[in-house]
């Protein structure tokens, strides 16, 4: 098994999972052989192009979603802002209330670290919560801060997790659920191959636990459930076509309210083709 595993090739502990693995994926591909011709409008120059201003390792937040945007996908408009001069410049053009994030290269989780100011209302508040965010940064052994991003405010009556990774048996990866800061305490998401048409992606949705929260809960407006699965769709095929260089890619979270469906936070890791 381990000449196999260093070859490159899928192993299973069983018949039976293996068994059930071909299964899963010859079911894939033949809805993925169905849906062959709605992958025609990948914008594979404009991710090209984004992928050149991506650093080898950690990818920050404002230069993950630049690449989400290349692919289509919709994100918080925002501005970094080195100073708390340049925020309040920066807020003016996006407009009250905002939300405000610490710019590190060396942090990654920044809800973990009270890196996060959220319905910031006026100028006075933009002060302060930049000096606070500063602070939190130096409590971070070795981080250093760059500034902060100043970025529009999303509305969310439900939050989602999309995001893909490279395995080195099964290739690109795609994982999607219901997110935010809980995704880990609910584990409340589905994992299929990048590649995973539109049917299959729509199926495996329906049947998480809180689909529910999708189809108009309590009075709340029913959300757009196909301009989610054309996002997490897309959010695939970025990964197929990037294969191994795109290591990690994670929009969290992805704010659906009505018809709105937008990425307010991003990450990536990316490596240097070989």
């Amino acid at each position: 098994m381990a000449r196999l595993q260093a070859a490159g090739l899928p192993c299973f502990g069983s018949v039976k999972d293996a068994a059930r693995y071909l299964h899963n994926r010859l079911g894939y591909t033949r809805q993925a052989a169905a849906e062959a011709g709605s992958d025609a409008g990948f914008p594979t120059a404009r991710v090209d192009e984004a992928c050149r201003a991506l650093p080898t390792g950690l990818v920050p937040e404002h230069t993950a979603k630049q690449l989400l945007s290349a692919a289509g996908i919709a994100t918080t408009a925002g501005t970094i802002a080195a100073t708390a001069e340049q925020a309040v410049q920066a807020a003016h053009e996006i407009g009250f209330p905002l939300a405000m994030k610490v710019v590190s290269a060396q942090i990654s989780h920044k809800s973990d670290i009270g890196g996060v100011a959220l319905n910031v209302r006026d100028e006075a508040a933009i002060g302060l919560q930049f000096e606070a965010l500063r602070a939190a940064v130096a409590g971070v052994p070795g981080a250093v801060f760059e500034g902060c991003l100043v970025q529009q405010m999303a509305r969310a009556d439900a939050e989602l997790l999309v995001g893909t990774h490279w395995d080195a048996q099964f290739g690109a990866m795609l994982t999607f659920g219901f997110g935010g800061t809980l995704v880990e305490l609910q584990r409340d998401t589905a994992l299929l191959p990048a590649g995973a048409g539109r049917t299959a992606i729509a199926q495996a949705l329906a049947g998480l636990r809180q689909y529910a929260l999708l189809k108009g809960y309590r009075g709340r407006a029913p959300a757009n459930v196909d301009a989610i699965v054309d996002l997490i769709h897309r959010m695939g095929r970025l990964a197929l076509y990037l294969g191994e260089r795109l290591a990690e890619c994670e929009a969290n979270p992805v704010m659906v309210h009505g018809n709105t469906v937008v990425v307010a936070d991003a990450r990536a890791v990316w490596k240097e083709e070989q």
